[in-house]
C-alpha cells in the first residue's frame, strides 16, 4: 500500500490525517479458457456443458475474442461460412432477409452460440447477426468445433435443437409476414 497526499510525496509524511491509502493492482490478460471458466453462466451454458473437457480445452485454446459496436453486423446472410460465435456479453439480433424485407426472428444472449446453421454444411449464413449494442463474443474456428459434433452427442443435440427452435421462429415469422 502506498500512502498519496493530495498535496504531494514531499507533504505526505506531516499529513498523517490527510493521506489516502491507494492499492495498486496490476491488470493482466486472462484466456478465453480461464474466462469461461471464472464466469459461472457462461461455464454452465448449454454449449459449454455439452463440450467434452478435452474438445472444450482444445477450442478455448484456438478461441479469439472479438469486440463489436452498437448496430455492427457481427456476419451477414449469404456470407461463407466463418467461426462459430459464443455470445460473451451482449446481445445480437438474428435477422433474415427476404427479398426487399427485412425482419428480426430472434435474439442470442450471453451463453448463446451463432453460426450453428452452417456447422454441419459449411454453406452460407443462413441469417445475418447483429450486435444490439456492445457485444462480445468467442470466434471459435468452425471445422474444429464440426470435429467435435461425432464425439459428442450431448453438443449434437444442442445444436440440433438450437437449429430447430431458430428455423421455427424464422418459418413463423415468414408465415406471418407472407399473410400481408
Amino acid at each position: 500500500m502506498t500512502l498519496v497526499s493530495p498535496h504531494g510525496p514531499e507533504r505526505a509524511k506531516d499529513e498523517k490525517a490527510e493521506t489516502t491509502p491507494v492499492v495498486r493492482v496490476g491488470l493482466r490478460r486472462i484466456g478465453p479458457a480461464e474466462l469461461v471458466a471464472s464466469d459461472e453462466e457462461l461455464h454452465g451454458c448449454p454449449f459449454i456443458r455439452s463440450l467434452p473437457c478435452e474438445a472444450r480445452g482444445r477450442l478455448l485454446d484456438r478461441a479469439v475474442a472479438r469486440r463489436f459496436p452498437a448496430s455492427a453486423t457481427v456476419f451477414a446472410q449469404g456470407d461463407g461460412a466463418g467461426p462459430v460465435l459464443l455470445v460473451l456479453r451482449g446481445q445480437a439480433r438474428l435477422v433474415f432477409r427476404a427479398g426487399r424485407d427485412t425482419f428480426d426472428f430472434a435474439e442470442a444472449g450471453k451463453g448463446q452460440i451463432l453460426g450453428e446453421a452452417e456447422l454441419g454444411s459449411g454453406g452460407q449464413r443462413a441469417y445475418s447477426a447483429v450486435a444490439q449494442g456492445e457485444l462480445d463474443v468467442l470466434e471459435l474456428p468452425r471445422e474444429d468445433v464440426a470435429a467435435v459434433l461425432p464425439e459428442a452427442p450431448a453438443l449434437r443435440e444442442y445444436v440440433d435443437e438450437l437449429r430447430r427452435e431458430r428455423k421455427a421462429a424464422l418459418d413463423g415469422m415468414s408465415e406471418f409476414l407472407g399473410r400481408w
